[in-house]
């Protein structure tokens, strides 16, 4: 039973954090979708400089591990300057 008691004095907590999440991934989708859209537009410009950085955003964000990624934006954006 205590336990149990233990666990339900953490729900506020949890249901606070789920929140918070929710609302993260709801602005993510938002923000997401339309940027996507627009850069596989210029992706597929007649542009070959536009072309080519494009091509290689997709290729160094497919190439590299979701978690490496975080970590740069989380860690290594501090140590560029006007930035950090």
């Amino acid at each position: 039973m205590e336990q149990l008691a233990y666990l339900g004095s953490l729900f506020p907590s949890l249901a606070a954090g789920v929140k918070y999440t929710l609302g993260l991934f709801g602005i993510t989708i938002v923000l997401s979708l339309p940027i996507g859209m627009v850069l596989s537009f210029l992706r597929e410009s007649r542009n070959p400089v536009v072309r080519g950085i494009l091509s290689f955003y997709v290729w160094l964000m497919r190439g590299t591990p979701l978690l490496l990624q975080l970590f740069f934006f989380y860690f290594g954006l501090t140590f560029l300057p006007g930035i950090g």
